[in-house]
């Protein structure tokens, strides 16, 4: 009797559930067909070579950011690759100072060579666990942010695009005036396709290129916060020049509400005459009409800097990431050596219709990226001769300015509770020193 309670009082426990055999991946839907069905194609190629199953899912940026954040702070089974096209901004910097993903060494070593330095120094995290810098993701492409304008429209009202001033207040100038002509001539046209809002990672990405334009320097190659008074001064410019758009009606008023695919509808329906856009999407829907893609739309670089030079773009590499933890991380290592053989990913940055830039030399030298006839991919090469990482790079604490909105809430402040420009840069400074306080 004594042995029969003794036994009913053991938990009962039941054959181990086997591990996951296959490789399960996590990829974002791409913009186009061919560039999801490129990433489809060598995960297929890889999976009947290797004799390994592959369960890949596709989702939506915004949804694989939330699963990704979900599960890498969960107890969760980890998918053993993830790819989003915006994890760099935020989320991957956290993940490797936390010592949440495989250091990826061993797939970059052996062909190191071929990447661009830039996309490496991009991947180079720190981890705070280990107290060591190395690769802890793996590049694929990059973008940066363009311009992009209705080559049409300059031309209704008498100007081309020769007429564009290259000077930073000549060059915003030039898009009021070609509004008011636009007006006259009885088109509802807003110069300006600027997003505002804290729900558009687009916002954060085009103040900080415009921070760029006025010398602002918020971190140092240490990591450390240099943002100082004189920036302080800068950046109340800067929100008192935005404001006078939006306020002036050359700013669309919804423009506080935009998502990033917005700017991207309000240029294409020409409600707007001009926009920055974080890669070549715009174009890029374009190119089955060759009449809108190559005669009525052109892509510019940014004018120069406030004090005349030429302006530095900041770089957003595209990375994939492999799960610390995940149950077949051997395998994966093997999967991601096999995608990012040259010839594997000019075909997926191809599929993307050049919406990102190659991070390898050797892919720049295929005649897609070479045809001087293309008015939009052509032009991209121009816009990374002088470029500079994202402060993420330097210091995963700046990933939380993105995180937060920081930017978006400095222009919401300004035209939907009517503070002044001083104050929101005063707001958004104590925000950015709270946030590095935080981390420290």
């Amino acid at each position: 009797m004594l042995s029969s309670i003794i036994a009913c009082d053991q938990p009962i426990i039941g054959p181990e559930e086997p591990a996951r055999e296959n490789v399960e991946v996590w990829w974002s839907e791409g913009y186009y067909p061919e560039e999801t069905n490129a990433i489809r194609k060598f995960i297929d190629e890889w999976s009947e070579q290797s004799n390994v199953a592959v369960d890949v899912q596709f989702y939506s940026e915004k949804d694989l950011t939330q699963k990704a954040e979900s599960v890498m702070n969960s107890d969760e089974t980890l998918p053993d690759i993830i790819y989003g096209y915006t994890l760099d901004f935020s989320l991957v910097p956290t993940f490797a100072w936390n010592g949440k993903l495989v250091d990826t060494s061993d797939i970059i070593d052996p062909v190191q060579d071929l990447f661009m330095p830039e996309a490496l120094e991009s991947v180079n995290y720190r981890n705070d666990v280990e107290d060591r810098r190395s690769f802890y993701a793996v590049p694929i492409a990059q973008n940066t942010i363009y311009i992009h304008y209705w080559r049409s429209l300059l031309e209704e009202v008498g100007f081309s695009e020769e007429d564009i001033p290259e000077n930073w207040e000549g060059f915003w100038e030039f898009w009021l005036e070609v509004q008011s002509a636009l007006r006259e001539e009885g088109q509802e046209v807003y110069a300006l396709g600027l997003p505002m809002s804290t729900a558009a990672t687009d916002t954060h990405y085009t103040i900080e290129q415009i921070l760029q334009g006025y010398d602002i320097q918020i971190v140092d190659e240490n990591g450390e916060l240099t943002f100082n008074d004189s920036d302080l001064e800068k950046l109340t410019e800067i929100l008192s020049q935005i404001k006078d758009f939006y306020e002036n009606d050359y700013i669309p008023s919804n423009v506080t509400n935009w998502t990033d695919p917005d700017n991207n509808i309000s240029f294409l329906s020409r409600e707007t005459l001009m926009t920055p856009n974080p890669t070549l999407s715009i174009p890029g829907s374009q190119r089955q009409n060759p009449s809108t893609y190559k005669e009525e739309m052109g892509t510019i670089e940014w004018p120069n800097k406030v004090n005349g030079e030429p302006m530095e773009y900041i770089t957003s590499i595209k990375q994939l990431i492999l799960p610390e933890g995940a149950p077949q991380t051997e395998k994966a290592q093997d999967l991601v050596s096999y995608l990012i053989q040259p010839e594997h990913l000019a075909e997926f940055n191809e599929g993307s219709q050049g919406r990102f830039y190659p991070v390898m030399e050797t892919i720049l030298e295929r005649p897609f990226w070479n045809d001087p006839e293309d008015p939009h991919v052509y032009k991209t090469h121009q816009y990374f001769e002088r470029t500079r990482p994202s402060y993420t790079v330097f210091n995963p604490a700046y990933a939380e300015v993105e995180a937060r909105g920081v930017w978006g809430n400095a222009l919401s402040r300004m035209v939907e509770e009517d503070v002044s420009p001083r104050d929101s840069a005063e707001k958004a400074r104590e925000e950015i020193e709270q946030i590095f306080e935080e981390w420290e």
